[in-house]
This record gives structure tokens, C-alpha cells and sequence, in this order.
């Protein structure tokens, strides 16, 4: 997604939503990705958004980004949870089933 408004639109349309943050030049935001996709298959309700902030000048501030890479969870347009930088996966899926537990 290259447009703030689009994004923002897209988290208030989807009752829940993972926004990855990146940079092209991240190492780390390119290696997590694939894992992060492998998990979200567990969870079709969730929707998800892969952002390079390279292409939006203004996202950093919008979504106060100060490392990369950034997983931002909201539910009912609200944000849930975020983690930074060293996201683990078994730590990551936690928080998710923790989150459709309380949905159920």
C-alpha cells in the first residue's frame, strides 16, 4: 500500500488487521516476512498489510515507527498489540490465539 489514507481505511474496514512495517533494506524485515505469512495462513480472518515505509514519507510519524521491522495488530480498528524489531514467531502466535480466544 503507497497511500496513508488507504491504510488507514483498510484498518477500519477489517475487524482484524497486521500491519507489517519495513524497509527495503532491512535484512531482517525481508527473513520475518515469509514467517509471518506461513503463520497468518493459520488465521484467514486476519488481514494482513505488507508496508515498505521507504514508499510513504509521512507512515513513520502516522504510526510512531522508530526500528523495522514493526507488526501492528488491530482489532475493531484499535491497536491491539505491536512488537518491534525482534518479533518471535512462537511469541507472535500466542498473541494471536490469544486475541481469537477473546473474539470467541
Amino acid at each position: 500500500m503507497r497511500n496513508l489514507q488507504k491504510i488507514e481505511s483498510f484498518i477500519l474496514e477489517n475487524k482484524y488487521v497486521l500491519l507489517y512495517f519495513g524497509t527495503e533494506t532491512c535484512s531482517v524485515c525481508h527473513g520475518l516476512k515469509p514467517q509471518v505469512q506461513k503463520l497468518l495462513s493459520e488465521y484467514p480472518m486476519i488481514k494482513e498489510k505488507f508496508i515498505w515505509v521507504d514508499d510513504i514519507s509521512e507512515i513513520r510519524g502516522q504510526f510512531q515507527l522508530f526500528t523495522f521491522p514493526v507488526l501492528i495488530m488491530y482489532v475493531e480498528g484499535e491497536e491491539f498489540f505491536r512488537m518491534a524489531r525482534f518479533v518471535p514467531i512462537v511469541e507472535l502466535k500466542e498473541k494471536l490465539d490469544r486475541i481469537m480466544e477473546l473474539s470467541n
